[in-house]
């Protein structure tokens, strides 16, 4: 019974070690795609004859957001190593909360820029509605 009991909490620790892998990869590649996009995505739009050039760089949000994404992705491929160093240690559940703690700071950090982007994003909505100004006369 005892062997079997060990088996089956090895074949859990393993299924979690490559589940925790498996995302940090997946998270990695995600704020490594935004950061590409961030960075190089401009867009050129003519306004009343002027040709006006539209880039991240032009809102401190959107820096914010850049900057946030490559801070998540570097700190996630740091995580990975972490993961892989701790993997092979005895189970601590020290280890696990600083992990817990490491991935908490970063989630919010993300929330902070993506939350910073997207009000941005909702600002340059309401100016390109048409009736925004009848509200203010």
């Amino acid at each position: 019974m005892e062997n079997n009991g060990s088996i089956s909490l090895h074949k859990t620790q393993k299924f979690s070690f490559v589940s925790q892998i498996l995302l940090r990869v997946l998270a990695t590649a995600g704020t490594l795609a935004a950061t590409w996009i961030t960075l190089t995505s401009q867009e050129t739009v003519v306004v009343f004859g002027i040709q006006v050039d539209a880039r991240y760089s032009y809102s401190p949000a959107s820096k914010f957001l850049a900057y946030t994404n490559i801070i998540v992705c570097a700190f996630s491929v740091l995580s990975i190593f972490i993961v892989f160093f701790l993997g092979y240690k005895a189970v601590d559940r020290r280890n696990y909360f600083f992990i817990f703690l490491h991935d908490l700071i970063l989630t919010t950090l993300l929330m902070a820029g993506c939350s910073a982007g997207l009000t941005v994003g909702y600002l340059g909505e309401i100016w390109q509605q048409p009736h925004w100004l009848d509200a203010n006369l």
